[in-house]
């Protein structure tokens, strides 16, 4: 039967593929990338299912090496669609074409950091970065593909840094540094990390096949060549190889080590960015478990050795110099985008959110618009804010067919939207949630054409937001959208061309939200009860994700004034400053300049209102800015106690977002 190589490009999955066709095997490969060896080749995306059962046709063994070259250099989300969403589509195909046999090329990381204690196959997984929480999630899955169907077997190498030649990664920039320089040579990085050849590696999955593996449970190899060396170590083995010892220096110790990676975690949460090199010693600095080597040697008694693995890499560096930029660098979308002529029938569940409170009328109007989409919706959640007129009337007897939760208090916008976006997550298990007021009025198409741009992005879009007009067509000041500071012309015109612009906030006039991205942030602030909920929300979402603007989805926005919040608040004036303070100083949303940027436009605003108004908001003005800076908001569990069901549903999120948060915490 054949055997297909994933990442058969690449650095490790090439070896691999070489390996198997030198003893034998009838080898194909695939890669996101073309291939220069010899053999069959094909290009495709491991996240693209429909490609992957047509490769996968006829073969009893794949091997999994696709993966990410460095791992610093794409986005958390990047990492997990490669990892994680390859290995669901992976399973889906093998299950589909009948699919035996699974090599899966994993990585040390998914230990974490043990300390002193030696990482056997049997060790429970601790992962403390990104990285190896995908590798572990992969694993996880492709066990569970191994224990579902009889006969199928898995192969696990959790391999350690992998160097070699072909290889440009760090070791070869070490042994470069040692053997082409004669000069003081200051290396960005310090490590302890156990190493592999890639040439181990090869023998080791070959080896392992060769074996016939049990069925039905995952047999588990570590790949490592040597313990974990630091710098010092590294350098003093490459300089006794390669015969020359020009003066090298690197920063000592791992103690050094440990605090390095603790002060990069610290700089990337009070949301400053690090120089690219920077960056790349903070993910260096945080060491890897050390590997048992007793399996290995067992199933490789008369494998090279680290020196003679070494020693072959320093010919090669000889031989071949190293390139400035990594071999045939492809950029990695974020997320696999199918062509229009392979897309196939949309599954996405979405479900609309609408809050109301005393406008009958126009939530009659609202629902009419939602009723009416060319993309019918697969749920609508009301939320009745304990009006006094017939809305709650009009919102159960619509046609619509609306889950309704009606209120026993009034808790604005703010709550209402914490209270349905909870009650839609839990009843109604959306992919998208379309949070809109009761006000607002959808263009037929303004659903399908969030959805259509959601598909042709290749980047998780966490939010998607609507063009909002006035009833006269022109742009509503009360919801404009912030472009996101430092996008780029080029990058501003690659999406424009998708219709689409990114953005750093986003009104709740119709926004297209994710729903993993609730299950990640949580859920509006309900004790904002109104104004700058959804600037929080949105920025708090968007700090380290996309969202756009789609200007070709339209709704009206049937305020009563064409005017922002500003132009005249009256009493409102005071969730305005306070709520803007409250998002500004007790929250993580936004970063230390976005804070100072928004702040200063936000005072001006403030100045400009009161001089507007001649005052008369001073006083409500001045109690917010005394709630704002010197109180916090409360729970918005506690907000909605008056209602227990909304507020056992909110309480139930927050638990599990809690839980999540500390373990990522725990983690890092």
């Amino acid at each position: 039967m054949d055997t297909l190589v994933l990442g058969g490009a690449g650095f490790a999955g090439s070896h691999i593929a070489r390996e198997l066709r030198t003893h034998g095997w009838n080898v194909s490969t695939a890669d996101i990338r073309p291939s220069h060896e010899h053999g069959c080749h094909t290009t495709l995306d491991i996240r693209d299912e429909r490609a992957l059962r047509g490769k996968l046709r006829g073969c009893d063994t794949v091997v999994n090496a696709a993966g990410v070259p460095d791992p610093s250099s794409v986005s958390v989300r990047t990492l997990n669609s490669i990892l994680v969403g390859g290995a669901r589509s992976l399973i889906a195909a093998a299950e589909s074409e009948g699919v035996r046999t699974l090599v899966f090329v994993s990585s040390g990381v998914v230990y974490g950091d043990t300390g002193e204690v030696s990482a056997d196959e049997t060790l429970p997984l601790a992962p403390t970065t990104a990285e190896g929480r995908a590798f572990a999630e992969a694993e996880r899955l492709y066990g569970q593909w191994a224990s579902a169907g009889e006969g199928r077997r898995l192969v696990v190498l959790r391999a350690a840094e992998l160097f070699g030649p072909g290889s440009h990664a760090r070791v070869s920039r070490v042994i470069a540094s040692l053997v082409n320089s004669g000069m003081v040579s200051l290396t960005p990085t310090v490590i302890a990390r156990p190493l592999a050849s890639v040439g181990t590696l090869a023998r080791a999955a070959r080896a392992a096949l060769e074996l016939n593996p049990p069925t039905g449970e995952p047999y588990v190899l570590n790949v490592a060549d040597s313990p974990r060396l630091d710098d010092h170590e590294l350098r003093a083995v490459v300089r006794s190889i390669a015969k020359t010892a020009p003066l090298a220096l690197s920063l000592p110790g791992r103690r050094l080590m440990a605090r390095a990676g603790r002060a990069g975690e610290a700089v990337r949460a009070s949301g400053l960015e690090l120089p690219r090199r920077l960056e790349r010693f903070a993910l260096d600095a945080r060491p890897s478990a050390e590997l048992s080597r007793e399996k290995l040697e067992a199933l490789l008694p008369e494998r090279p050795s680290l020196e003679e693995s070494l020693r072959e890499t320093v010919s090669w560096v000889r031989a071949h110099g190293m390139p400035s930029g990594p071999d045939h660098a492809i950029p990695i979308a974020e997320r696999f985008v199918p062509s229009e002529s392979e897309a196939e029938e949309d599954t996405r569940r979405v479900v609309a959110v609408v809050v109301t409170y005393n406008r009958a009328e126009l939530l009659g109007v609202c629902l009419g618009a939602l009723h009416s989409q060319t993309r019918p919706l697969d749920g609508v959640v009301i939320v009745d804010n304990a009006s006094t007129d017939r809305s709650g009337a009009v919102a159960d007897a619509h046609p619509i067919d609306a889950d309704v939760v009606h209120l026993n208090r009034n808790v604005g916008g703010a709550g209402g939207f914490c209270t349905g976006m909870a009650h839609a997550l839990l009843e109604h298990s959306p992919d998208f949630l379309w949070i809109m007021d009761d006000d607002t009025v959808p263009a037929p198409d303004a659903l399908e054409k969030l959805l259509e741009v959601e598909c042709k992005l290749d980047v998780h879009a966490s939010v998607l937001s609507s063009l909002a007009v006035w009833t006269d067509g022109r742009p509503h000041p009360m919801n404009s959208s912030r472009t996101r500071l430092g996008t780029s012309d080029a990058e501003l015109d690659r999406y424009a061309q998708l219709g689409a612009r990114p953005i750093r906030t986003a009104s709740f006039v119709s926004a297209l939200i994710a729903a993993e991205d609730v299950w990640e942030h949580g859920l509006p602030i309900a004790d904002y009860f109104i104004w700058s909920d959804d600037f929080e929300y949105t920025g708090r979402l968007l700090r380290d994700s996309h969202g756009f603007a789609v200007a070709s989805s339209t709704v009206e926005h049937r305020t009563r004034k064409f005017s922002n919040a500003q132009t005249n608040p009256g009493s409102r004036f005071y969730f305005d400053v306070r709520n803007r303070l409250w998002a500004l100083t007790k929250t993580e949303s936004f970063t230390p300049i976005e804070k100072v940027l928004y702040g200063g436009k936000s005072a001006l605003g403030w100045v400009q209102t009161l001089v507007r108004t001649r005052a008369d908001v001073l006083p409500v003005a001045m109690k917010g800015m005394r709630e704002g800076l010197f109180t916090s908001p409360r729970r918005s569990s506690v907000v909605l106690a008056a209602d227990p069901m909304s507020a056992t549903e909110i309480r139930a999120l927050e638990a599990s977002i809690d839980s999540a948060e500390r373990s990522r915490r725990a983690l890092t």
